[in-house]
């Protein structure tokens, strides 16, 4: 459902071209969507919002390309995000299920030799959507990013450290849950146990699409034969391809855009690594969060924010409504109405008779009436 809006606008990309200031709009508010999101996902605790988080982010991210006209870019990172994301939350459902409902990643770690198949197939999905080189996730955002860089170097950039956050909470996320020490007590330890068969099977093919999903649209700088095939399967009906071939990106700039989506990637993971997992760093009480933590955890007030500005003021008008107007004059008015409707409906059912002969009197009397204003009205023209 979420994606749906993606493939909504795709579906009409034929109008949206017609609205350029419509698809400017749906570009600045996709950028605010990523960049904000991912900000917001930083500090999570409950391994399913961080998810959820991601998923915003993800959308703003391909709102982006919709908004630069890359309709099939768009569509093609809907496709590999749905591979990776599916697998993630199922992954987070393994775990909660594995650890008896718990969803707080501060009361987790060490399961990867616990749960040892979520944890493989989890670590593919954190890859894949921190854009990890080869796998799924790295072909699709690696699109969207050469169309920023072609349109507009300030969304790029701001572009960038989306997808940078992206990789460090998804990192984090990986390494608070499935390394260093359990941290939920030896009573809670002991029961937790690897999802069965039925949990584990859709992670491993989840895992695999995330693999093999940048195969369907492989870019044409090493690929020639199979180069774009998504976008020449959809150019039929929308105008992604040409936006596709009309990227003038040199060779060396299309390698230097790899290999530096890569390094941030990678770079991200190896501190995540070093700081998560080798140092053994752990999520902070809410109570010690400070400056940027705070914002981040408190998801940027926006809760707080939308509530002073809308919730209380419809709460007390609410109040007045129902103390002033409700007692006094709306109850008062809607019986008045009520009356109103049963004495008309009194007189005019006195109408219906019953009786065929005044329903032909009435209709005859009203052609009579009509034909009459109907000649007079012609006399007054003439």
């Amino acid at each position: 459902m979420v994606t749906a809006g993606i493939y909504l606008t795709v579906r009409s990309n034929f109008l949206f071209e017609l609205a350029p200031f419509t698809k400017d709009i749906m570009l600045y508010v996709g950028l605010a969507t990523t960049l904000f999101a991912a900000f917001m996902a930083l500090r999570q605790n409950d391994i399913k919002k961080v998810l959820a988080y991601s998923t915003v982010s993800q959308l703003g991210l391909m709102f982006v390309a919709l908004g630069f006209g890359a309709y099939t870019v768009a569509l093609f990172h809907v496709t590999t995000h749905a591979f990776f994301k599916a697998l993630l939350f199922l992954g987070s459902g393994s775990v909660i299920h594995g650890m008896h409902e718990e969803q707080d990643i501060r009361k987790m770690g060490g399961l990867a030799k616990l749960m040892p198949v979520t944890h493989f197939t989890f670590l593919i999905g954190t890859m894949a959507i921190s854009g990890i080189p080869l796998l799924s996730g790295f072909f699709s955002k690696d699109e969207i990013m050469a169309q920023a860089l072609h349109h507009n170097t300030f969304v790029y950039v701001v572009l960038v450290i989306a997808v940078t956050m992206t990789a460090i909470y998804m990192f984090r996320l990986y390494f608070l849950t499935f390394h260093g020490a359990f941290r939920g007590g030896e009573a809670l330890k002991s029961k937790v146990h690897e999802s069965g068969l039925s949990m584990t099977l859709p992670l491993i093919l989840l895992a695999v699409l995330s693999i093999f999903g940048g195969l369907l649209n492989l870019p044409g700088l090493f690929f020639k034969g199979a180069a774009h095939w998504f976008d020449h399967y959809l150019s039929h009906s929308t105008f992604g391809l040409s936006e596709v071939q009309n990227l003038h990106l040199d060779f060396n700039t299309s390698i230097g855009l790899m290999l530096f989506a890569s390094a941030v990637a990678i770079g991200v993971m190896i501190w995540a690594y070093l700081n998560y997992a080798k140092k053994g760093a752990l999520a902070k009480e809410d109570a010690a969060l400070s400056g940027w933590e705070r914002l981040s955890a408190q998801k940027l007030y926006i809760d707080e924010i939308y509530h002073a500005v809308f919730v209380r003021p419809l709460l007390a008008f609410s109040d007045f409504i129902g103390k002033v107007v409700d007692i006094q004059m709306l109850r008062n008015g809607i019986y008045a109405l009520a009356d109103g409707i049963l004495y008309s409906a009194n007189l005019t059912r006195k109408w219906q008779t019953g009786f065929l002969s005044s329903y032909l009197f009435w209709m005859i009397f009203g052609l009579i009436t009509f034909i009459a204003y109907y000649i007079l009205k012609l006399s007054v023209w003439h």
